[in-house]
């Protein structure tokens, strides 16, 4: 009899033991995905700090669109943010207002 109670509570202890490892596992799980997330907020943040410094230099060193200046004395953004693509476009449409702009002036 006392042999069956034996194993009836080493089970009981095992059991509890595995329950105590399956919550320590799911607390690790939890505490893992906290961190996960923290970093991809900070990540995100670090995105958005990076592109408004990037703004912010490529404000300060932009060109002056002809020759107009800011309030502050400084030049305005003007085209230097601008791609490479969309400036040549520009450049194409400069050259299309003159051509236009000459053929009705004569």
């Amino acid at each position: 009899m006392s042999s069956s109670l034996f194993f009836f509570f080493l089970l009981a202890a095992l059991l509890v033991a595995l329950a105590l490892l399956v919550l320590v596992l799911l607390l690790l799980l939890a505490l893992a995905l906290l961190v996960f997330l923290v970093l991809l907020v900070l990540l995100a943040l670090l995105r958005i700090l990076l592109a408004l410094l990037r703004i912010l230099l490529v404000a300060h060193h932009a060109s002056p669109v002809d020759g107009v200046e800011s309030d502050a004395g400084k030049p305005t953004l003007g085209t230097a943010a601008l791609p490479p693509r969309a400036l040549e476009m520009l450049r194409v449409n400069e050259k299309r207002m003159y051509v236009n702009s000459s053929e009705l002036n004569q």
